[in-house]
């Protein structure tokens, strides 16, 4: 029970922000952040040092820590780049790739400058009684910072009005459809499958992929569901059309598509355009 508990924590979508300047921005406030520490704490024992010959290797040990980031997000580029899902997993190896290119920097630091304390020259201690106690203080900067530019910066594509385009991915194999807003008109569930309803140079057409229309819902929410086995794109809706105790929805070019019972109140709020009796 733990175990799954725990895998189901590391799928667990994680919030990101995608835009890159923003990440280099908190790159460089984690540099400040490690000067700051480190120069008011004196972790790495450099009390004899003049101040001139202090901030120079401190400086350096800013400079690794930014650079460390910055190298861990060509993780974050390469998961991303194809719009796959950045989960609590993705998120702990980026830090670990952090945390561990950092590691052997700043050894290697130690080793170019030397220390006050010949004991901290080996690896071990120096991992032991230097790097992780200061690394429990330095990382939640970082581990802080990015949470909160993925909660206050979300991906642009989860913005229901700039999604640029609609790739629908079939759930056996590689096929895939790439739509533009103004292409997809609507979704109809068959079974097993899924009917694309769509526009080509002002053609209507119909392609039918094996997937489940739960799932695509889930990855564009901007598609409004108006029956179990609908979802249209709001971008066609012209308006309501009742017959006897039924509404359907206008779409135009000649659809309708059925609201089911139970979301009629809901749509007529959601959707309120002129009604054609």
């Amino acid at each position: 029970m733990k175990w799954s508990s725990s895998v189901q924590i590391c799928k667990r979508e994680y919030p990101l922000d995608k835009n890159f300047g923003h990440h280099f921005l908190l790159g460089v406030g984690f540099g400040l952040w490690i000067f700051s520490f480190l120069w008011l704490s004196d972790a790495f024992e450099l009390y004899q040092l003049s101040s001139a010959e202090k901030f120079k290797r401190l400086l350096a040990y800013a400079c690794v820590g930014s650079l460390s980031y910055t190298i861990s997000l060509s993780y974050q580029y390469q998961r991303t780049r194809f719009k796959k899902q950045w989960v609590f997993l993705n998120e702990t190896v980026l830090l670990l790739v952090a945390c561990t290119f950092s590691s052997f920097s700043v050894y290697g630091i130690f080793l170019f400058f030397g220390n006050e304390n010949p004991v901290s020259l080996y690896f071990m201690n120096y991992l032991t009684d230097v790097y992780l106690p200061s690394l429990i203080i330095i990382l939640p900067y970082l581990i802080g910072g990015r949470l909160l530019l993925g909660k206050f910066n979300p991906p642009k594509e989860k913005n229901l009005l700039k999604n640029p385009m609609y790739v629908i991915k079939t759930s056996t194999d590689n096929l895939v459809i790439e739509l533009k807003p103004d292409q997809l008109i609507y979704l109809k569930a068959s079974g097993n499958y899924v009917e694309v309803h769509y526009l080509d140079s002002s053609h209507l057409k119909k392609k039918i992929l094996r997937a489940r229309l739960a799932d695509i819902a889930a990855q564009f929410p901007q598609l409004y569901r108006t029956h179990r086995s609908y979802l249209i794109n709001t971008l066609f809706f012209k308006g309501f059309i009742k017959q006897k105790t039924n509404l359907f929805v206008d779409l135009s070019y000649g659809i309708k598509i059925p609201v089911a019972r139970n979301m009629k109140t809901k749509a007529l709020k959601d959707l309120p355009f002129k009604t054609k009796t």
